[in-house]
């Protein structure tokens, strides 16, 4: 039985490869990123708010007699 010859390494894409397969990106997948981009924005918005919210002074309550 013969020696399988070791795998080949996997070659690094250049960055300008990367770059060009992200742009090929079609409908779908900027449709995603967008709404994925959007929820995360809304949800840290959220958390500012909730954030800001503590230091809020709420004055004074009335009081009942």
């Amino acid at each position: 039985m013969a020696a399988r010859p070791p795998p080949a390494e996997p070659s690094q894409a250049p960055a300008f490869d990367r770059v060009d397969a992200m742009l090929a990106w079609g409908l779908l997948e900027w449709t995603f990123v967008v709404i994925l981009v959007g929820l995360t924005g809304a949800v840290g918005l959220f958390f500012l708010y909730l954030v800001a919210r503590l230091f809020v002074n709420p004055g004074r309550r009335p009081r009942h007699p």
